[in-house]
């Protein structure tokens, strides 16, 4: 090939690999009116994210194959090629191949689409290799996040186009908070509680609130979203760490940010407290959000069967720990896990278990113990990169215009914060894509950190 084409079709795949990597972010917003309820959220974006995935692997290949130099590859891709190879090994020893390549389980999690979170993550680390890239996702990521916010405005008034043939869904996931999302299955959670740790970050680090203020607005939206939908404890979380760094930091708005935090928090407890005293029983408080038991479920009965889905689950990991049971497969524990919950006196029940309702749980159960362990491995690299990224190029903002190292931390606090929700919920299509890209932009960093 002659060396001008050559480097010609090289720029021309670089580029369609970074947009590619831009339309990525945009899955958590794509869905079809109209359609049965798990396909109105999940099939969507599986269809979309397998030929984002098709068209990307395409560009990186080409990308690869006409470079001059050496390609660079970090810890983090590694860990990825091990983590994914490990997936893929469990899918072809499943006990239900067919079932867990494609994935056909409600929320279409097999092989394929891990597969897709793998095209994610690489496209990330190869495409965000410069300053300006980087600054462009993070712009469509916070662009993401405010699109999803309004919608949950748009949700509250009841304007959505959510189906309302299936009375147990209307009822049930129908009482979101007013600032929550389009999709009520842990509908990008990950957006939320990034978005929340770079705006505390920008609160704490900026001298003047007039400037950013556009940004101010949003993340005060996605930081009410993030409390009562992606999860109390890890919006706390990712609150305090953020608090921490920008003391850390010497910054002068933390102590005003501090102040903030804790009066909507202690708002939001009250409103909590309310909701139990209630017995989470439709009221009008439940607009909310709060409160999302309709059924009268109590929330020391969700807690009970939770605990013994848990026990049952690392059960059946010690089973098989090597490779596990293959994706899509947990539903095969839904008779043991039924049985322990009749036996302890719970009357509340969903019509079938099909997650482990914790995602290290489930990795560990879907892909073996060490596939688990690769993948909190990954997980911890990736926060430890960011944020140490982040502190040594600095996050307090000096003229009004956002420096790298405040994006880096800001991200890295937000891994931090669907790390641990992860511990109380699982991972869907909906959100975890937009985590892998996370992970490729820390990977990217990784690489060749920032000019």
């Amino acid at each position: 090939m002659k060396p001008l084409l050559q480097n010609r079709l090289n720029r021309t795949a670089d580029k369609g690999l970074f947009y590619c990597t831009l339309a990525m972010l945009f899955l958590p917003l794509i869905f079809v009116p109209g359609s049965p309820r798990d396909d109105f959220f999940y099939k969507p974006k599986f269809v979309v994210l397998t030929v984002l995935s098709i068209i990307a692997c395409v560009l990186l290949l080409t990308k690869i194959l006409t470079r001059d130099d050496a390609i660079k590859i970090s810890v983090l891709d590694g860990m990825a090629v091990l983590f994914f190879g490990l997936c893929a090994i469990a899918a072809l020893l499943s006990v239900a191949p067919k079932r867990s390549i494609y994935g056909v389980m409600f929320r279409y999690e097999g092989l394929i689409t891990q597969l897709g979170y793998a095209v994610c993550f690489f496209a990330a680390s190869f495409s965000l290799l410069t300053k300006k890239r980087r600054t462009d996702f993070f712009r469509v990521l916070v662009l993401v996040t405010v699109l999803v916010s309004v919608y949950g405005m748009v949700q509250y008034l009841g304007l959505d186009p959510a189906p309302r043939d299936d009375k147990r869904f209307d009822i049930w996931w129908q009482y979101q908070s007013f600032a929550s999302l389009a999709n009520p299955h842990y509908f990008a959670d990950f957006l939320l509680l990034t978005i929340t740790a770079f705006g505390l970050l920008v609160l704490g680090c900026n001298e003047s609130l007039t400037k950013n203020a556009a940004v101010f607005g949003s993340v005060f939206l996605s930081f009410v979203s993030s409390i009562v939908r992606a999860g109390y404890f890890a919006a706390v979380v990712c609150g305090v760490v953020a608090m921490i760094i920008a003391r850390k930091m010497g910054c002068l708005m933390w102590k005003r940010v501090v102040l903030l935090v804790v009066i909507i928090l202690v708002a939001f407890s009250f409103v909590e407290i309310y909701g139990r005293l209630k017995r989470y029983y439709y009221t009008p408080l439940s607009k909310l959000g709060i409160m999302a038991r309709a059924d009268g479920g109590t929330e020391e009965q969700s807690l009970t069967g939770r605990s013994m889905v848990w026990a049952v689950a690392l059960e059946a990991v010690f089973e098989h720990p090597l490779f596990g049971w293959g994706q899509e497969t947990f539903f095969l524990q839904d008779k043991e896990i039924k049985g322990r919950i009749a036996l302890s006196g719970q009357t509340v029940l969903p019509a079938v278990f099909d997650r482990a309702e914790n995602q290290y749980l489930q990795v560990a159960y879907d892909c073996g113990i060490p596939a688990a362990i690769v993948y909190i491995v990954l997980i911890v690299l990736s926060v430890v990169l960011l944020i140490r990224f982040g502190l040594r190029s600095g996050v307090c903002l000096g003229n009004g215009t956002v420096k790298m190292g405040l994006v880096c931390a800001g991200l890295g606090i937000g891994v931090i914060g669907y790390g641990i929700e992860q511990i109380f919920s699982f991972a869907t299509i909906n959100q975890a894509a937009t985590f892998w890209l996370i992970l490729g932009f820390a990977s990217a960093i990784a690489k060749i950190g920032d000019e």
